[in-house]
């Protein structure tokens, strides 16, 4: 203790359970280290099976493990069958094999196994002492942080939740028999419809439409009415068959003062469910940097913390400002499928932007800001758009319902106006219709513009012509080679001078 500082000292009465700061033996299963990579040395299949679970050298506790692991590894990289001679000259070249006790201990831990059976049972095993020992590790290190005043705290929380969150090796890939899973899936509960076959538990959907068309008006409405278990309009097609769920708006548009204006009227709020939360962003937020992923990790605190019925998302296209780049929204649709699978219950509703449409054209999922990517992880899929009819009339077609009815379709779109009814602005129902009347018809100079305007804008991003192409066909279904776009890019960008 002579040698320790005052804050050491006070961590190790503070924290007298931690064996790491007490001098007590750390977590390890040392004997089953030695036999998998026996196993590994012996059986050809043993090392794959390992790397199912893990696949760094630090997982093992001893370090001559460790050493011998990573010779295997590199044998593995290299196409090289892995056992004793071959690992053996593995570990020369690397300087390591005095390090371990030379050959006879290669031998001794082949000794030890007959198979490779129960390998992965194993691995799990050695990986969950290795998660303990950074769990350890990390609260001695959490504890060190909150004890210097110097120190933001908040950073030490973030330090902390960014150290612990670990992925379960075992969880990522499960092979069973097909009949195995059938039987499995007969003892799960049967997806009931929430907004009928639209929104349906367990859902990852999205609702996209263009800008000002009542995404966020419908959302709110969905919310309302899943929130206090009704129906969201009384008809075929779009009862709801759910008790009242928790319900969580992730709401990056409207302000307080936005919101009280839509759901009051004469000064007096519209009444929502307690079971209905809203979530916002903090008007003191500043850090910028990596926003999007720092976003997306809040999100995923709240649904783990909450374990909502419902999460709606408005809008994933404020999260990834750059619609025509996909990337981070892919990410972000992957971890909200992430999300669904490990909460039982939970359905989640994105709310998406529509780039510049023509909307002579039906509406269609490639008109979904990042169509390529994002809808395959979708399993609903509905859209929103203006009609022609009237300024206030706007149209919903279902594009994609995986395991229900399409019933939404071309021929059956919904009817809405938007009304203000008493203290609460809303879609109202009005009836369905063929989306055909709903179509604008085709103004040519009008969408040249819109393709010229899109053709400047992802040219002045250093987009590829082919890439412009594509997203020209995605986004008004017309066909341009990527030469002519080229040519087109020239010519605008002259006129511009």
């Amino acid at each position: 203790m002579k040698n320790q500082s005052k804050l050491e000292s006070q961590l190790i009465d503070i924290t007298a359970e931690l064996p790491d700061l007490i001098g007590k033996l750390q977590p390890q299963a040392v004997d089953l280290e030695k036999v998998i990579l026996g196993a590994i040395m012996l059986d050809k299949t043993a090392l794959a099976a390992v790397k199912t679970v893990f696949q760094k050298s630090e997982v093992f506790y001893l370090r001559e493990h460790q050493m011998i692991f990573k010779a295997a590894i590199r044998l593995d990289k290299k196409n090289t069958p892995v056992d004793m001679l071959l690992l053996h000259e593995q570990l020369k070249r690397d300087g390591n094999i005095e390090k371990i006790g030379s050959v006879q201990y290669l031998i001794e831990l082949t000794n030890m196994v007959s198979s490779g059976a129960n390998v992965i049972y194993h691995s799990r095993i050695v990986y969950q002492m290795h998660m303990r020992r950074a769990a350890l590790k990390t609260a001695k290190q959490l504890i060190a942080m909150a004890h210097d005043d110097k120190r933001d705290i908040f950073n030490a929380y973030n330090y902390a939740y960014r150290t612990l969150r670990q992925v379960d090796p075992s969880g990522i890939l499960q092979i069973s028999k097909v009949n195995q899973s059938i039987i499995k899936g007969s003892k799960q509960d049967q997806q009931k419809r929430m907004v009928g076959t639209l929104l349906r538990e367990g859902d990852l959907a999205i609702f996209f439409g263009d800008e000002g068309t009542g995404k966020s008006v419908f959302s709110y409405q969905i919310g309302d009415a899943i929130s206090k278990g009704k129906d969201l309009i009384d008809i075929d097609g779009l009862r709801n068959q759910s008790d009242a769920k928790d319900t969580i708006m992730f709401d990056f548009e409207m302000v307080e003062r936005q919101l009280f204006d839509r759901y009051s009227a004469e000064g007096n709020p519209y009444s929502f469910s307690d079971k209905f939360y809203r979530v916002s962003m903090d008007s003191s937020w500043t850090d910028m940097d990596n926003m999007a992923n720092k976003i997306i990790d809040h999100i995923e605190a709240i649904i783990k913390t909450k374990e909502p019925g419902l999460a709606i998302i408005d809008n994933l296209t404020w999260i990834c400002d750059e619609t025509t780049d996909n990337t981070i929204a892919t990410k972000v649709m992957k971890k909200l499928l992430a999300l669904i699978k490990q909460i039982k219950g939970l359905t989640i509703l994105v709310v998406a932007h529509t780039p510049k449409r023509d909307r002579s054209q039906p509406l269609e999922s490639r008109h979904l800001a990042g169509a390529k990517s994002l809808s395959n992880y979708a399993s609903a899929l509905f859209g929103i758009s203006k009609s022609m009819k009237d300024s206030n009339v706007r149209y919903i077609k279902q594009l994609k319902c995986r395991g229900d009815e399409e019933i939404f379709t071309e021929e059956n779109v919904l009817e809405f106006t938007i009304i203000k009814e008493r203290s609460q602005l809303v879609m109202d129902y009005v009836g369905t219709a063929f989306e055909k009347e709903h179509l604008q018809y085709e103004d040519m100079e009008d969408k040249d513009q819109q393709i010229n305007d899109l053709i400047l804008e992802l040219g002045d991003k250093n987009y590829s012509t082919r890439k412009i192409s594509e997203e020209i066909k995605y986004q008004f279904g017309h066909k341009m080679v990527h030469t002519t776009v080229g040519r087109k890019y020239k010519k605008l960008k002259s006129r511009e001078i």
